[in-house]
């Protein structure tokens, strides 16, 4: 499979996808102000940019969850340094890299049409999910996760 990586030519798409995310207001995909902050940090990093994010109680689920992009670069560090500390300190936590995929979808709103893009998950990324039932589990979870990948 040809190698999607995030790179300098894209970043600047998916910046621009997460500052117009921030101004959507449907309900189903509106960015859940807890999660702002750390989705903010993260995106600090040049070397990743967040695509999809989920915060405890959001749509009624005990799931808190981050898929992101990254740059070829940093993927040796994220598996041998990064996730092994995630797993540490989360009992209930999986992470899973997803090859890219091109995909269909009409856009609903102006604000979604970067995440409507057939081409916005058409890059390796990875899917970091935690199941809990505690919410102060999810707050760690997203301070953990933040500063890990900022």
């Amino acid at each position: 499979m040809e190698d999607k990586y995030l790179n300098k030519t894209l970043t600047g798409f998916y910046v621009g996808a997460f500052n117009h995310i921030k101004e959507c207001t449907d309900a189903s995909w509106k960015l859940n102000t807890e999660l702002l902050p750390h989705l903010e940090l993260i995106n600090q990093n040049p070397y990743i940019k967040t695509l999809f994010s989920k915060g405890f109680e959001q749509h009624n689920t005990k799931l808190s969850f981050l898929e992101f992009a990254y740059f070829k670069s940093v993927e040796d560090k994220l598996e041998c340094t990064v996730f092994p500390k995630l797993r540490e300190e989360f009992e209930c936590i999986s992470i899973t890299k997803k090859a890219p995929i091109e995909h269909k979808f009409k856009v609903k709103d102006e604000h979604l049409k970067y995440i409507f893009s057939k081409d916005y998950l058409n890059l390796w990324h990875y899917h970091i999910e935690l199941d809990s039932d505690n919410k102060a589990e999810h707050n760690r979870f997203w301070s953990v996760v933040s500063e890990l990948l900022s």
